[in-house]
């Protein structure tokens, strides 16, 4: 019964760790400044919209001047960023990560 029991406790303690989601509104801070509190808003924005491709993005792919995306190649991910200013099809791509 203890056995059951610490399995459960492990089982329920592990699964709520392992949950992702998308992080929360900010809430409103009156303590600091404009710029400091549209920096964080931005941070928000874009926490969740990292795009991943599986076709290289330098040549083919529009984006706008800072634009992110992580490329899948095969397992090999690249980060890349819009480099061109005014917009284009000119990303600049460095090693990530590898998958397991």
């Amino acid at each position: 019964m203890k056995q059951l029991g610490l399995t459960m406790l492990l089982l329920f303690s592990g699964a709520s760790m392992a949950v992702a989601k998308n992080i929360e509104a900010p809430p409103p801070l009156r303590e600091i400044d404009v710029s400091q509190r549209k920096y964080f808003k931005e941070i928000y924005d874009n926490w969740n919209n990292l795009v991943v491709v599986t076709t290289s993005p330098d040549g083919s792919r529009r984006g706008d001047y800072g634009d992110i995306v992580f490329y899948n190649n095969s397992g090999t991910f690249k980060l890349c960023v819009q480099s061109t200013e005014g917009g284009g099809t000119v990303w600049l791509c460095s090693g990530a990560y590898s998958s397991p």
